[in-house]
């Protein structure tokens, strides 16, 4: 569907994931926009000669591993 955004929230200690914010023990839950299905930003992080740099999806990267971007 146009215009659809996808809102998670996930564990920073256990990266459990959930469509609602909720107590996942001590850990602390956080509010990730992961973009529309199928969205550049869901995909995994390739560098600009086509080389696959993590599987972890750019909003990941974009939120916790901002330095991968820039190697």
């Amino acid at each position: 569907m146009a215009g659809e955004h996808r809102v998670i929230y996930i564990c920073q200690e256990c990266f459990t994931i959930s469509e609602e914010p909720r107590a996942d023990g001590d850990h602390k839950m956080v509010r990730v926009d992961a973009g529309a299905p199928g969205d550049e930003r869901s995909r995994p992080l390739i560098d600009e000669k086509g080389n696959l740099k993590t599987r972890a999806p750019v909003w990941w990267v974009e939120r916790y591993a901002w330095w991968i971007k820039d190697q």
